[in-house]
């Protein structure tokens, strides 16, 4: 840890870890020094993910068949960059995947499965289940999500529940967006 927290891409870090159950201080770099938190927490989870999981993981949503015909089932994976913008137009994140994307390739999928080939899509489930638990901490100022600094915390998400006043529940907005993609025309 030591070695990653003297990297200077990090700018100037303060930080201490301890041993819930033990109390015994497992890191300290100059963890007495009182500093501004700010986006600490955020930078800290970001540097553990690319620790853990690398760069090139991407956190994907993915589509998969419904239990009944011309049912499919939308599945989110905490992918907060997925968005309604059309495909060629870059959203806030770059690279960030396209609901009317994903849909040609439902379609195109749909299309060269035998055992689907032919039948509509009638039905279309979205399923957030991946995480547990409350969406919001009863403590954080809902003025964060409104301001487009911190949305609900869900699996599924579209344009990371972009700023609106009063912001719509992640999974309604999701609902709604994946439901204009699904009536557009394709050209």
């Amino acid at each position: 840890m030591a070695e990653l927290a003297a990297d200077p891409r990090l700018g100037s870090m303060q930080a201490r870890v301890v041993d819930a159950a033990t109390g015994e201080v497992l890191f300290d770099r100059g963890g007495a020094t009182p500093s501004r938190t700010a986006s600490a927490l955020k930078i800290l989870t970001a540097a553990s993910a690319l620790a853990v999981l690398g760069p090139d993981t991407r956190i994907a949503t993915t589509v998969v068949r419904g239990a009944e015909p011309g049912t499919v089932v939308l599945v989110g994976g905490g992918d907060l960059t997925l968005t309604r913008l059309p495909s060629g137009q870059e959203s806030t994140y770059a690279g960030a995947a396209h609901l009317d994307d994903l849909a040609a390739q439902v379609e195109a999928a749909r299309e060269a499965d035998p055992a689907t080939a032919g039948t509509p899509i009638t039905r279309l489930v979205l399923d957030a289940s991946l995480y547990s638990g409350e969406s919001w901490q009863p403590s954080w100022n809902r003025t964060e999500q409104v301001d487009g600094y911190m949305p609900e915390i869900t699996a599924l998400q579209v344009d990371a529940t972009a700023r609106t006043r009063p912001p719509p529940p992640p999974s309604a907005a999701a609902t709604r967006s994946v439901g204009r993609v699904r009536r557009s025309p394709r050209s």
